[in-house]
């Protein structure tokens, strides 16, 4: 029997999930630009947001990684077809490009899902919103005028 090479396999995964990273540092520096223009308690430089909120973008970074595992791994269409008698065929590709924008859609939709009013407050308390704003309001939601000046 001839030993399975597994590294082109290997290679493969780690190029997508450079490329899905790398989507999700696209939105990460998007955010940093609003946090550096923010007029409210602005941050003075990428490098100074990153220090204050690395805890919280370490966090959406693991989960968005189910994001990329499920789609890499999971079978969406099968669990669909199973459970709810609905079949979808699978229109995304494995390429660099698609885990990319997969990357990036998967944090901008994170924030979304968040911002939404029928997310249940604990899921809110759960996972930390990015900070728009400097970062020194840990909990990444804007401040009113009147808990900002006390």
């Amino acid at each position: 029997m001839q030993p399975i090479d597994l590294w082109p396999f290997f290679l493969n995964e780690v190029t997508l999930y450079l490329a899905f990273f790398a989507g999700q540092c696209l939105f990460i520096l998007k955010r940093m630009s609003y946090a550096i223009r923010s007029t409210e308690d602005p941050a003075s430089t990428r490098r100074d947001y990153l220090q204050r909120n690395w805890d919280v973008l370490l966090i959406r970074a693991a989960l968005d990684w189910a994001v990329f595992i499920v789609w890499q791994h999971g079978d969406l269409s099968g669990f669909l077809a199973a459970h709810l008698n609905f079949y979808v065929p699978p229109l995304i590709s494995s390429s660099p490009a698609t885990a990319a924008a997969l990357g990036y859609c998967s944090d901008s939709g994170m924030d979304w899902f968040l911002t939404m009013k029928l997310m249940p407050d604990w899921l809110k308390r759960v996972i930390p919103m990015v900070p728009a704003n400097g970062g020194n309001d840990r909990s990444g939601r804007r401040r009113n005028d009147d808990s900002a000046k006390t």
